[in-house]
């Protein structure tokens, strides 16, 4: 039997693994039968599970969901939600409820990659077996079932990244800029007109990648190819009636089924990637309805009371799929009411960018205003906390290095902008708590093994913002943590490739 099961997560992996949603398939998930799945006893608290799995012997059951996601909802109706499932969890396991956007951390340290996402972990904390994606509610059962006897299952790992960097010359820049790009091109399927191409680990890309297509673009390369994917793009997921954009349109299914959820940074990274391409093309069809994204993230995610934006507008098929004329009679989703720094602070740097492409004041003052929200209320007795949620306050993740490097790099576009020295005294304890964590880290070895993303940051955060607070050594640090491997995601190199080319040229300055 577990055979079977097996071959039937192999398949979860391949199919279901990069997408944090796909659509949510049957509306509302509110009711007797998709709230069914709420009956277990979740904890909601990584380290409160942990403690009661070591007083009951059982090992634990971390499932990671977020409001948003469409799957999330199918996975707890369906699966979670029955009775069978849910008397096999009761006898082994200690249930535990993990929100994706509050501990983003946790997710990747557990082997993480796309949501719905269920670890079984020690009362250690070890993880025991990986259930990623969806499962039959049969094949569920028969995998905890053999894994409470004590087998494990862990997905095989990916092997070793192909391409490295080693060496921080011009000749082995543009030898790893090259090899970008011929990944790139890998990914690029003419179908679709975008990078929509399986990775070599077998994930299928579905969401849109605007900061690669961004910086192909600034850097002048495949002109026609990103004219042609911001249309493509645009016309794909922008929504006519409410504004904002989708998260994704699912090319390998023959429905393409849409992803309805509308994401802050997928968003305003869309945003900025057109408004970059219709100025640059004099498109106005692309700088207006870059235009009207942004308009739509300051009139529905944006918090007029406390200032900042929500995370998300929550997936709803049925009303999006309902006439324009139905939609306005009804009321749109709700929003998921929690705000990340991350994602805030990546907002703001991008207004500031769409505010100079457009010359928009306006921006720039919302982009300043965003700053100022977490600065004011995410930064507080030396951390800097992760997520504020309406109904729960803060999380217990802070000084993340995501949110700190982010926050440090917009900074210094906002400061550009909209100036203030009340802003550059909070900015400096920011500046304290990187430091510290970078010298860290730098003590504990060399740069591999962080997430994907998060070295090229800190290079280009170390090598173009305050120099005399980072150690000379820094910024090459965190460039030999760069890869292109088997689940490099197109995007994940590019701020490595700004920061290393502004290495070279202070270099030769």
């Amino acid at each position: 039997m577990f055979a079977s099961v097996l071959k039937s997560r192999q398949f979860c992996i391949v199919i279901l693994l990069l997408p944090l949603s796909l659509g949510y398939i049957g509306g509302s998930a509110v009711g007797s039968e998709t709230g069914r799945w709420q009956a277990l006893p979740w904890v909601e608290d990584f380290e409160s599970g942990l403690r009661q799995a070591g007083k009951t012997g059982r090992p634990a059951l971390v499932y990671f969901q977020a409001r948003w996601c469409s799957w999330c909802h199918i996975f707890e109706r369906d699966i979670l939600g029955h009775p069978r499932l849910q008397r096999s969890i009761l006898q082994h396991y200690v249930p535990v409820l993990i929100n994706y956007d509050a501990r983003p951390k946790l997710f990747r340290q557990l082997g993480g990659v796309g949501l719905p996402y269920t670890v079984i972990v020690s009362p250690t904390g070890d993880p025991l077996a990986r259930l990623p994606g969806i499962l039959s509610v049969k094949d569920m059962i028969a995998a905890l079932d053999e894994i409470a006897t004590g087998k494990t299952w862990l997905p095989v790992q990916i092997d070793a990244p192909t391409i490295r960097i080693t060496r921080l010359d011009t000749p082995s820049y543009l030898a790893f800029r090259r090899a970008y790009l011929e990944y790139l091109d890998t990914l690029f399927e003419p179908e679709t007109g975008t990078f929509t191409r399986q990775l070599e680990s077998g994930v299928r890309i579905k969401r849109p990648a605007p900061v690669a297509w961004l910086y192909l673009a600034q850097q002048d390369l495949w002109p026609q190819r990103s004219r042609d994917a911001a249309h493509i793009t645009m016309e794909r997921l922008y929504d006519e009636v409410d504004g904002g954009l989708f998260y994704f349109r699912d090319p390998h299914r023959a429905d393409e089924h849409l992803e309805t959820s509308k994401l802050l940074d997928s968003n305003i990274w869309l945003a900025y990637w057109l408004a970059f391409v219709g100025k640059r093309d004099n498109d106005p069809a692309l700088i207006h309805t870059a235009e009207q994204t942004v308009e739509y993230l300051e009139q529905v995610l944006w918090d007029t009371r406390a200032g900042g934006f929500y995370q998300a507008q929550i997936a709803d098929p049925t009303y999006y799929s309902a006439s324009r004329r139905e939609r306005e009679r009804r009321a749109p989703p709700p929003i998921d009411r929690i705000k990340r720094t991350d994602t805030n602070a990546q907002a703001a740097w991008a207004l500031v960018k769409i505010g100079d492409l457009l010359d928009d004041e306006h921006t720039h003052d919302l982009a300043a205003a965003t700053l100022d929200y977490i600065l004011q209320t995410n930064l507080r007795d030396n951390r800097l906390y992760h997520s504020y949620q309406d109904d729960s306050g803060y999380g217990v993740a802070f000084n993340l290095p995501n949110d700190l490097f982010w926050l440090l790099a917009t900074a210094q576009e906002v400061q550009r902008v909209r100036f203030d020295d009340r802003r550059r005294q909070k900015l400096q304890a920011v500046r304290g708590l990187a430091v510290e964590w970078l010298k860290g880290k730098m003590r504990a070895g060399d740069a591999r093994g962080m997430p994907s993303e998060l070295p090229g940051l800190i290079a280009w955060v170390t090598v173009s913002t305050h120099k005399p607070m980072w150690s000379a050594e820094a910024t090459k640090w965190a460039l030999t943590g760069v890869q292109i491997g088997p689940q490099t995601r197109p995007q994940d190199p590019v701020f490595a490739l700004m920061a290393w080319e502004k290495l070279l040229a202070n270099t030769v300055n």
